[in-house]
């Protein structure tokens, strides 16, 4: 199959609500929406957290996605509007909260208190749970992952460092994202990022 009929065809799939089939676009398109994301406001983990946001609303939103579409139009006009719509919320007058005494949105602060609360909440079951699977990977696999997703580097430097081909590097990174996948969720690029921080 063409390289653009199996996008159409996943799409299709996604549309039936296949999560493997989400998963699949996100190998895709991942590397692309990243380097777009950072075309466009250069803050790594705010393109990480939008390109996560994307992909859950696809899945959520899936019945009502568009069959005749070009995907990757779609997809980079969708994390465009996420981080735009992210930006404005961050310039939202904030003010001191004397119970967390943190800084938070003016608009309903008790609101925003107990969602970022909650969020904290998801974010450390998460990396407790993708710890679990990332200790059955190998030493390459988890090598490889490192230098994907905490460093931040390309395949072809991964490849170089880990005196391998470039071919080899994308292998390692693919076969131990769909092993975590089995264990965790379709999407695993957020979750490796909160992850490899909370390492450091």
């Amino acid at each position: 199959m063409e390289p653009q009929e199996n996008i159409e065809h996943l799409w299709q799939e996604l549309r039936k609500g296949s999560s493997v089939a989400l998963g699949d676009i996100y190998d895709h398109y991942a590397d692309i929406l990243f380097a777009h994301g950072m075309r466009i406001c250069g803050d790594r983990a705010c393109v990480m957290d939008c390109i996560h946001d994307l992909f859950l609303d696809l899945y959520k939103y899936r019945k009502k996605l568009s069959a005749g579409v070009n995907v990757r139009s779609y997809l980079l006009r969708s994390l465009q509007r996420n981080i735009n719509r992210k930006r404005k919320t961050r310039e939202q007058p904030l003010f001191n909260d004397e119970t967390s005494g943190r800084m938070v949105p003016a608009s309903d602060p008790v609101q925003s208190v107990e969602e970022e609360f909650i969020f904290s909440e998801i974010q450390t079951e998460k990396v407790l749970r993708l710890k679990t699977s990332f200790d059955q990977l190998t030493d390459r696999q988890r090598q490889a992952l490192a230098l994907k997703f905490n460093e931040g580097k390309p395949y072809e430097e991964i490849a170089e460092i880990m005196n391998v081909s470039v071919e080899t590097s994308r292998t390692l990174i693919y076969r131990a994202v769909k092993m975590l996948r089995k264990h965790f969720l379709p999407c695993l690029v957020t979750a490796l990022y909160v992850f490899f921080r909370k390492e450091m």
